[in-house]
């Protein structure tokens, strides 16, 4: 079985079984399933816990390799923790341990990754003049377009309320904060939010914590 839990913003895939080329069975499931998070992860950061896993083959390294190379295209990683001695000596000799990052624990992964967890904002806004909330309505939705597009931003989404359409909430998700402050030197925000938006609205911005 294979498990695929979230901590911290990051996924984490949970191999509970050796995998060797006479089980198939269970390798074709855990390839679809981890192939299917690599394509699909925000941010695209994997761990494999390999903790439960006595012994692995060629053909479980293949399938590591083949999700690593799609999280690279996405400007992901790979990482591996709880690897047991013998899984270890299968990673060296095939010189993976050079390419991926090897963790003894997952405690140690996600200590080592909270210092580049995902930044999420959420952005109440309130038009002060009636007749401005069109063109804000407007505006915000070409910020949304172009934040969509800037490297480390993750989500960018733009609603208005149906019981008073002068509030608006922003929704944003960044791979770091870091991506944040750089997403606050780009088009979006200097030419866009910050001169033509923030002087017509109410701003209450909220950093949150993602829980589910």
């Amino acid at each position: 079985m294979t498990r695929v839990e979230t901590h911290q913003g990051l996924t984490i895939v949970v191999a509970e079984q050796a995998y060797h080329e006479l089980d198939q069975a269970s390798l074709d499931r855990f390839r679809d399933q981890l192939l299917r998070v690599a394509d699909e992860a925000a941010p695209p950061d994997v761990i494999v816990d390999l903790s439960a896993v006595s012994f692995f083959g060629s053909t479980f390294l293949a399938v590591l390799i083949e999700a690593w190379k799609r999280l690279q295209q996405r400007g992901g990683r790979l990482s591996l923790c709880g690897a047991s001695e013998v899984g270890k000596e299968i990673l060296h000799a095939a010189r993976l341990d050079t390419v991926w990052k090897l963790y003894a624990s997952r405690a140690e992964a996600l200590a080592e990754a909270a210092g580049t967890q995902c930044y999420y904002l959420i952005v109440w806004l309130t038009v002060q003049h009636a007749a401005d909330v069109a063109e804000v309505r407007s505006l915000l939705a070409d910020c949304a377009r172009l934040s969509r597009n800037e490297p480390g931003c993750l989500r960018y989404d733009v609603y208005q309320s149906q019981a008073d359409p002068s509030r608006f909430l922003l929704v944003e998700h960044w791979q770091s904060q870091q991506a944040w402050q750089q997403h606050r030197a780009a088009e979006a925000f200097t030419q866009i939010y910050q001169p033509r938006v923030l002087p017509k609205v109410r701003r209450e911005p909220h950093p949150s914590t993602l829980l589910l």
